[in-house]
């Protein structure tokens, strides 16, 4: 009797901390329309929207999906409940290199450049 009780309260410990992770997905964006067509949408819940080629400062806002800029200083960039933390070198902004994606709109911004490790 004992065996199954403490069988039974694991099992319902095991029920109570189960965790589901989250969806990670691809969408190749459209060189035309790419705010509409990049995936980003207002009916999907995002943990975080960072925007981490956004050197200005000011949010980006993408089909009702607000994204906050994550701009590399230092050994650490932060932004809506997101940081990055580098082991080595230093954050910073960089421009799109030649042959980079090529889309439109606020989505063609985003693309302009990054925040790399140098």
């Amino acid at each position: 009797m004992t065996t199954r009780l403490q069988f039974t309260a694991l099992f319902i410990l095991a029920g109570a901390l189960h965790a589901v992770a989250g969806t990670l997905s691809y969408v190749a964006v459209p060189a035309v329309q790419s705010d509409m067509n990049c995936g980003i949408d207002n009916r999907n819940q995002y943990t975080t929207a960072v925007d981490g080629s956004n050197a200005s400062g000011n949010n980006r806002v993408v089909n009702g999906v607000t994204l906050y800029p994550l701009t590399g200083s230092g050994q650490s960039a932060s932004a809506d409940n997101c940081t990055i933390n580098v082991l080595s070198g230093t954050l910073a902004n960089s421009q799109r290199a030649n042959g980079a994606p090529q889309a439109d709109g606020t989505f063609a911004e985003i693309l302009s450049g990054m925040t790399s490790n140098d």
